[in-house]
C-alpha cells in the first residue's frame, strides 16, 4: 500500500521515537491582515496599486489578506491562456492558488464586502469594517461614513484561516447569509 520508502522512514523514525503526527496549530500566531484601522485609508492604500499579474490598476479590484497583493476581479485580463482550468478561473481562483494553497480570503475594496475562495469555490462574507453602530455597509450604500475596523472579527477570521478552519465554517454558514456575530461565536485561544 505504502512505498517502500515510505515504510522504512516510518520503522526508522518509530525506533529513534520521532513523532510524526502534524504540528498543533492552535500555538500558531495570528496572520496579519494588512489591514489600516480607517476604511478610508484602505481606500487611499489601494487607489493607485497594480495588479501583479497584468500590471494595470484594476478597475474593479481585491485585496488578498493573506499577503496583501492587490488582483483584479471580474475582468478578462488576467486569464490565463491554455488549461481549462487556467481559463475558467479569475485572477482572485489563481491568485488564492498560489499564495494560499487555494484557500483565500479577499476583500472587495470599492465594495466593502469580504469572500473566501477555495478551490474552485466562492463564499461571500460580511466586511470587517463596521459603522458606529456596528453594522457592515456591504456595497457602501449607505456612503463611506466612517467605517473601521473590527478588530475581534477580523482576529477571529485571521485564526480560522491560520487554522484550516475558515471555509467549513463558512460553508457551514452559507445556507444562511454569514455574518460578525457568527464569527464571534466560535471558540479560539
Amino acid at each position: 500500500m505504502f512505498s517502500p520508502v515510505v515504510v522504512e522512514g516510518a520503522a526508522a523514525a518509530t525506533e529513534r521515537r520521532v513523532d510524526l503526527s502534524p504540528p498543533g496549530t492552535d500555538n500558531l500566531k495570528l496572520l496579519p491582515l494588512h489591514l489600516p484601522t480607517d476604511f478610508l485609508d484602505l481606500l487611499r492604500q489601494t487607489l493607485l496599486r497594480k495588479c501583479p499579474h497584468c500590471g494595470d490598476s484594476p478597475e474593479h479590484k481585491a485585496l488578498c489578506l493573506v499577503c496583501g497583493a492587490v488582483v483584479c476581479v471580474g475582468s478578462s485580463c488576467c486569464k490565463e491562456e491554455g488549461s481549462s482550468r487556467d481559463a475558467a478561473w479569475g485572477e482572485c481562483m489563481l491568485h488564492a492558488h498560489t499564495c494560499g494553497g487555494g484557500s483565500g480570503l479577499f476583500l472587495l475594496v470599492e465594495q466593502s464586502m469580504l469572500f473566501a475562495v477555495d478551490g474552485s469555490s466562492w463564499f461571500p462574507l460580511e466586511s470587517v469594517y463596521v459603522d458606529d453602530g456596528g453594522e457592515s455597509d456591504p456595497r457602501l450604500r449607505r456612503g463611506l461614513g466612517r467605517l473601521t475596523l473590527h478588530e475581534p472579527c477580523a482576529r477571529q477570521l485571521s485564526w480560522l484561516l491560520m487554522n484550516g478552519r475558515l471555509l467549513p465554517f463558512v460553508s457551514r454558514s452559507y445556507i444562511r447569509p454569514f455574518s460578525l456575530s457568527d464569527a464571534m461565536t466560535v471558540r479560539w485561544p
